[in-house]
């Protein structure tokens, strides 16, 4: 058992830094983008003529230090936002199970999070399996190992129909959390008594399966960042020129 826990933190933690890596470029830029326009609207209310209102480049009354911090506040406050509203769902209004559900069925992230559970459920129900322990109490004790409030949740479902003598693979059906072909891979097994070995076979899969998932994670989360970085520039741009040149701009003031 502490052995298969070894190997499996070891790659929990090649895969964090893995991910860590990939995405911190981005999100440097991103954070860096915000200082850069909280910066130009502070020297530009600064280089405005004395006697005249100061200028401000996006249309939306954001002059001097007062209108850099304001908008820095919006532009960093989205993912904090999102975090809170995150933890507020899961912690304070006890919906962990319908958030993570929600979550496994998103594009990309849903795919990773969903590999990462079953690699854990699969190593957690061999070993507790090969330790004569009753399935009740094993099948419990892998849905908790997954650490996704979504699989947790469905420890009763499974503990019933067990209990009122279904199989195993009917049992995890009931879940709907669980792949199809991992389901049919687990019904061959159950029919053949190899439980175990195909349980050992799964979790190989699903560790490959999470490498490449955390890639492909990494990659899109990289390329949402840019894609956030190059609308936000754009709509700054259009807003400055709309500023300068737009009815009532700098450009219309000057030629009065």
């Amino acid at each position: 058992v502490l052995a298969e826990l070894e190997k499996y933190f070891l790659l929990q933690q090649k895969l964090r830094r893995q991910f860590i890596s990939q995405i911190a470029w981005p999100v440097l830029e991103y954070l860096a983008a915000g200082l850069v326009i909280g910066l130009m609207i502070v020297f530009l209310s600064i280089l405005s003529p004395a006697n005249n209102k100061p200028f401000d480049p996006l249309g939306f009354g954001l002059t001097g230090f007062g209108g850099a911090i304001t908008f820095m506040i919006g532009y960093y406050g989205i993912g904090a936002v999102l975090i809170g509203g995150y933890y507020f769902l899961t912690r304070t209004l006890n919906k962990a199970a319908t958030v993570h559900q929600v979550l496994l069925r998103l594009p990309a992230f849903g795919p990773c999070l969903s590999a990462v559970c079953m690699l854990r459920f699969c190593v957690a129900l061999r070993l507790t399996m090969e330790t004569g322990m009753s399935i009740l109490k094993a099948m419990r004790l892998s849905l908790r190992a997954t650490g996704n409030p979504a699989f947790e949740s469905q420890a009763d479902t499974v503990h019933d129909a067990l209990r009122s003598g279904e199989e195993l693979t009917l049992a995890l059906s009931r879940t709907h959390v669980f792949p199809q072909n991992f389901l049919d891979i687990m019904a061959n097994a159950e029919e053949g008594g190899r439980m175990s070995e195909v349980l050992e076979n799964q979790a190989e899969f699903y560790e490959d399966e999470t490498r490449r998932r955390m890639t492909i994670l990494s990659r899109v989360a990289g390329w949402g960042v840019y894609a956030l970085i190059g609308l936000t520039l754009i709509f700054m741009i259009f807003r400055i020129f709309l500023s300068i040149y737009g009815g009532g701009g700098v450009y219309d003031r000057l030629m009065q």
